[in-house]
């Protein structure tokens, strides 16, 4: 997940690869999905504050993140050519999320453009990430 700021490893060549191949093909949207090990509310991670970008994130919860750290994901990569959002969807197994990351890829799908009016505080509340600890193992 943390390779898509670039590097020197074959995974970075990978993904740079796919980043060059996605910008190219004129990408409607981007939606990176992952759980994590908490017990957190479902919510949207955005790295650009586009009208777009918070509408992908709202259309998943009303729960949004906004971050520029670490700069090495999926979605900040992708952000820099369309509308890019990562999900968190509960850990594993979680049925809720589950349900919830199916519904955003076939609402998304379904999409012809996005609106340019960004949500509403109702519709998402955004959350900005201001500082990172990182812990030696």
């Amino acid at each position: 997940n943390r390779i898509w700021a670039g590097g020197d490893t074959p995974w970075h060549a990978m993904a740079d690869e796919v980043k060059n191949e996605a910008m190219h093909a004129g990408l409607f949207a981007s939606v990176d999905i992952h759980n994590n090990t908490g017990d957190n509310p479902l919510y949207g991670c955005v790295n650009v504050l586009r009208s777009e970008d918070l509408q992908l994130a709202a259309m998943f919860a009303n729960v949004g993140v906004y971050y520029l750290n670490p700069p090495t994901t999926q979605s900040m990569a992708f952000s820099a050519f369309c509308p890019a959002i990562t999900v968190e969807c509960g850990k594993v197994g979680d049925t809720k999320g589950i349900a919830a990351a199916i519904d955003l890829v076939e609402d998304v799908m379904q999409l012809e453009s996005f609106s340019h009016t960004p949500p509403t505080a109702d519709e998402l509340k955004i959350y900005k990430t201001v500082g990172r600890v990182v812990l030696p193992p």
